[in-house]
């Protein structure tokens, strides 16, 4: 590998991860119980989802990419907007139980790593026509995208510890927005 093929993936990899930052930041304000460890398995799945997508959409490109092209940003605006929601209802209730946003397990983990990783699923389909090594390409776009993520989760975590309720129906509105913005982008580019 080159020093400019690995320059272009470290690219790819920073342009991919930023949709993972921002909804690490949103989901960490939004959760009172993200310890490092947690922090860190959310992290790496997210890492795992991103490179595992991007080595898919690579294997899929000449099978499924109009089929994928034609829904993707859907489904990434209404996981992004479910977590959002559940965070915001979450918040409101008020009753204590932060189950409901808690990001770093089950169902809001899940969710969270699949709709940050769709793109992923489509930049993967381009890189086909790019002869890259994908198995690097993959492990070095997961391996940032787990250093940005863990960035993100931290930063949410600290404001949302500050600012309390507030910064908690923030996380849930930044998911809603980044879905919007998924959406938007895709039906007007």
């Amino acid at each position: 590998m080159y020093w400019s093929e690995l320059l272009s993936i470290i690219f790819v990899g920073v342009g991919l991860a930023m949709d993972c930052f921002a909804v690490a930041l949103g989901s960490g304000m939004t959760s009172d119980r993200l310890t490092r460890s947690l922090t860190l398995r959310a992290a790496a799945f997210f890492g795992l989802f991103q490179g595992g997508m991007l080595a898919l959409g690579w294997a899929a490109a000449l099978t499924i990419e109009g089929f994928i092209a034609s829904f993707d940003h859907w489904v990434a605006f209404g996981l992004l907007t479910f977590v959002g929601l559940r965070a915001i209802w979450g918040t409101l209730r008020g009753d204590g139980q932060d189950d409901a946003v808690d990001v770093s397990k089950g169902t809001n983990l899940l969710v969270l790593s699949v709709a940050t990783s769709i793109d992923a699923l489509a930049v993967g389909l381009g890189l086909a026509l790019a002869r890259l090594n994908i198995v690097a390409t993959s492990l070095v776009v997961g391996g940032i995208t787990f250093l940005i993520a863990s960035i993100g989760f931290y930063l949410g975590r600290k404001t949302g510890s500050m600012l309390g309720r507030p910064a908690k129906l923030l996380g849930g509105a930044i998911l809603i927005g980044i879905g919007l913005k998924i959406l938007i982008d895709h039906m007007t580019g």
